[in-house]
């Protein structure tokens, strides 16, 4: 009763931030640009550099980061992504100016993603945290997932969130008292455990969860930290 009460509580609370969302006040709007934030999501390689239709838009990329909001050229554009002179990807999407896009180079899959918009600011005396899943080449099931997500409050207390893992996402920002955190993804009417981490934030911090498939099938979870 107390984890329904709890996860109440959670879906109201999300659906509050998508409601009540707004872009960064700091975008300035550009005729024929798009946004786009860059995720670097793999251990494999080292740092990256993106271009976007052969204009340089991140160099030096670290894994574990992200970069802030970029404005790129809009429309259908070869996005390429390179580590230590190596090209790693190499692709054509759309890149949309009615929402923002966010590419997200994972160990086995890059992919382009909207961006549900959200408040565009980190709460300072808060742990901002947001969702990421990169779509791999497996479809098979389990696909329909639970996010458990374990987080300090006056006592410890457990988000439960679903996900579709044939869905690319990359979700809006949501808010929770700085400190442990535990993440577990389960498949939906079960309590093995697919993949798991844990981490710390501390209040004013901003760090993803990104969730990635494998071409193997098998789930992994990486922690990445947000300008």
């Amino acid at each position: 009763m107390l984890e329904t009460f709890r996860c109440r509580r959670m879906a109201v609370a999300l659906a509050a931030i998508v409601s009540g969302c707004s872009s960064d006040p700091t975008i300035v709007e550009q005729p024929g640009t798009a946004e786009l934030r860059v995720v670097h999501a793999s251990p494999a390689v080292g740092d990256i550099d993106v271009r976007v239709a052969q204009v340089s838009v991140v160099s030096g990329l670290a894994y574990g980061r992200s970069s802030g909001v970029l404005r790129v050229p809009s429309g259908t554009q070869v996005i390429t992504v390179r580590s230590g002179g190596a090209q790693i990807a190499q692709f054509s999407a759309n890149l949309a100016t009615d929402h923002g896009n966010a590419l997200t180079v994972g160990e086995d899959t890059t992919q382009v993603s909207t961006v549900i918009p959200d408040t565009g600011f980190a709460v300072s005396n808060r742990a901002n945290i947001r969702l990421i899943n990169v779509v791999g080449a497996t479809t098979a099931d389990p696909t329909l997932l639970h996010l458990r997500l374990r987080f300090p409050d006056i006592a410890d207390s457990t988000a439960v969130i679903g996900l579709d893992a044939k869905v690319a996402s990359h979700g809006p920002m949501m808010y929770f008292n700085p400190g442990h955190f535990s993440a577990s993804f389960v498949a939906q009417g079960s309590v093995v455990v697919l993949a798991q981490a844990e981490f710390d934030v501390a209040a004013g911090r901003k760090v993803a969860i990104v969730l990635e498939r494998s071409s193997g099938g098998t789930y992994a979870v990486r922690i990445i930290t947000e300008p």
